[in-house]
């Protein structure tokens, strides 16, 4: 919860703390992963936020679309339109049209950017 209330503050740094400890503690949780994830992209450090979304993947059996958006935004900050695309492209792949809809707006949304 601490953790979550410093990423809402956008206290990115003490966000980066907390999580990254978590991530230590027990690496399953896709959460914890998802918020190092956030946290680094609040901190401008894309690279290691694209990992972080890598585990989140990993961790969730490759099944989820939000951590390949994440992974998609951050290639994009780092002007990488060819990494981006791949990974939002499995995004749209994984993702549950039904269950999804939101995420693959968004995902939609940058694919437009990456292929323009």
């Amino acid at each position: 919860e601490e953790a979550k209330l410093k990423l809402a503050r956008e206290d990115f740094d003490g966000a980066r703390e907390i999580f990254s400890s978590l991530c230590l503690y027990d690496q399953q949780p896709p959460k914890f992963w998802g918020g190092l994830a956030k946290a680094c992209e609040g901190l401008k450090h894309y690279e290691e936020a694209v990992g972080c979304y890598r585990m989140m993947a990993l961790v969730t059996g490759g099944t989820e679309p939000l951590p390949y958006l994440g992974m998609g935004y951050c290639h994009l900050a780092l002007n990488d339109k060819k990494s981006a695309l791949e990974a939002l492209e499995i995004g749209r792949e994984v993702a549950d049209p039904d269950n999804d809809r939101g995420t693959l707006d968004l995902i939609d949304n940058l694919l437009g950017i990456c292929r323009k």
